[in-house]
């Protein structure tokens, strides 16, 4: 014979978890909205930071490298020939066995 359930007693038992469960879920969403609402705010006023006009400062102009005018032909040729002559660094790196050089 199957166990007798008090219907009553049952129904009392599934509301009061439906009112947790409900309770429970106000409370999430009341929370997510908020943050919800405090990252909404957060984005505006990163926004609005972006776009004001200080932020907008153009960059000053950089001074234009041209060559100035020497009198002295040699001293121009010396510093052309300086400036067109580009050389790599050289290592001269050895082979490291781990003893010291030094003892």
């Amino acid at each position: 014979m199957a166990p007798k359930v008090d219907l009553a007693e049952a129904l009392v038992a599934l509301t009061a978890q439906v009112q947790d469960l409900k309770s429970s879920l106000e409370n999430k969403l009341e929370t997510n909205s908020s943050s919800i609402a405090d990252l909404q705010l957060q984005f505006a006023r990163l926004k609005k930071a972006l776009v004001s006009p200080s932020s907008l400062r153009t960059p000053s102009p950089l001074p234009s490298i041209a060559p100035s005018l020497a009198i002295d032909a040699t001293a121009s040729s010396f510093s052309q020939n300086t400036l067109s002559q580009h050389k790599t660094p050289h290592f001269y790196l050895n082979y490291f066995d781990g003893s010291d050089p030094h003892s």
